[in-house]
C-alpha cells in the first residue's frame, strides 16, 4: 500500500492533495508514545492531515506539475469551507509490518470534492491506484501489525477546512477555497 511507502522513507517522494489540520485542532488528536501499544510510533502534530488522494511519485510526475497546480487551482474556487467532526477510531490491516490507526472524519461536502479531484486528475492523464475506496480519516500512529488497538479516548473534534494542500515531494502549496 502507497501508505508503507511514505512512513518508510526519509525523504518525503510523493504527491498528495490533503487536508492538514490546524494546529489547535492537531493537539487534541495527536498521542503520545505512552498512550499506545509497544513500539508504535506516533503521527507528529504538525502532520495529522486528512489525504484526499494519493497522486503519485514526484519523479514520475514532474512533466505534469504545472498542469495539476492549475487544475488544483481550479477545484479550490468551486467550493467553500468543508465543516466536519472527527468521529471515533479505527484501524487498517494489510501485509506490511504496520498498520495505521486513525480518527474517523465525517463531512458531508468531503466525498463531492474528493471525487471532483479523482475526474481532474484522470482528465490530465493520471493513472490513481484504485485498489481502495475512499475512507476520511487522520492517521495518529502506526501500529505493529500484530498490535492491539489502544484504548484511548479521542475527542470528538469539530473541524473546518479552508482549501487544501498539495505536498509534492515535502514541499507544501495551500490553495484556499473562494466560495464565501
Amino acid at each position: 500500500m502507497w501508505y508503507r511507502s511514505i512512513i518508510l522513507a526519509e525523504k518525503h517522494t510523493s504527491v498528495i492533495v490533503a487536508l492538514w489540520l490546524p494546529k489547535n485542532k492537531s493537539e487534541k488528536l495527536c498521542l503520545s508514545e505512552s498512550e499506545l501499544p509497544e513500539n508504535s510510533k506516533p503521527e507528529p502534530v504538525d502532520n495529522l492531515h486528512i489525504t484526499l488522494l494519493y497522486i503519485g511519485k514526484a519523479d514520475a510526475l514532474k512533466d505534469k506539475k504545472e498542469l495539476i497546480e492549475a487544475a488544483l487551482e481550479t477545484v479550490s474556487n468551486k467550493y467553500s469551507t468543508i465543516k466536519g467532526n472527527v468521529q471515533g477510531v479505527g484501524c487498517f490491516s494489510g501485509e506490511f509490518d504496520t498498520k495505521p490507526f486513525y480518527a474517523s472524519y465525517d463531512s458531508p461536502e468531503l466525498p463531492e470534492i474528493r471525487q471532483e479531484l479523482v475526474d481532474v486528475m484522470e482528465s490530465l492523464g493520471i493513472e490513481l491506484d484504485k485498489t481502495h475506496g475512499f475512507t476520511p480519516h487522520i492517521t495518529l500512529a502506526y501500529l505493529e501489525k500484530d498490535a492491539e488497538l489502544p484504548t484511548v479516548n479521542i475527542p470528538d473534534v469539530p473541524i473546518n477546512f479552508d482549501g487544501f494542500t498539495l505536498a509534492w515531494a515535502g514541499d507544501k502549496k495551500h490553495y484556499s477555497f473562494s466560495q464565501k
